[in-house]
């Protein structure tokens, strides 16, 4: 496996397709409302399975009434934040569009 490419916060922002995503002490994070409840877990279900395929693994917490809230860093870089990032930022924020899901 290739290793990633490290970014500073601005460099990240600059990347196309990040819009709903900030970063905040070092790791890159967001969040999404989606309702009903049952469709916001639906869209962490599908987070699941894009971090697998990605093997980069974001922390996901799910607030009601149906608040997603998404943080990653690369650990493989020493916790900071990499090329995965946007990749995976950029793919959450698509998956979050299929599921109704409202950013900010």
């Amino acid at each position: 496996m290739t290793r990633p490419r490290p970014l500073t916060a601005a460099e990240f922002e600059s990347e196309a397709g990040v819009a709903d995503w900030m970063v905040r002490d070092g790791s890159v994070v967001a969040e999404f409302t989606v309702r009903p409840y049952a469709a916001a877990a639906s869209l962490i279900a599908a987070i699941g399975e894009a971090a697998d395929a990605a093997d980069h693994h974001p922390e996901v917490w799910l607030r009601y009434p149906g608040v997603v809230r998404v943080e990653f860093t690369t650990h493989s870089i020493g916790n900071g934040i990499s090329s995965l990032d946007v990749e995976l930022a950029r793919t959450v924020s698509q998956l979050a569009r299929d599921h109704g899901a409202v950013a900010g």
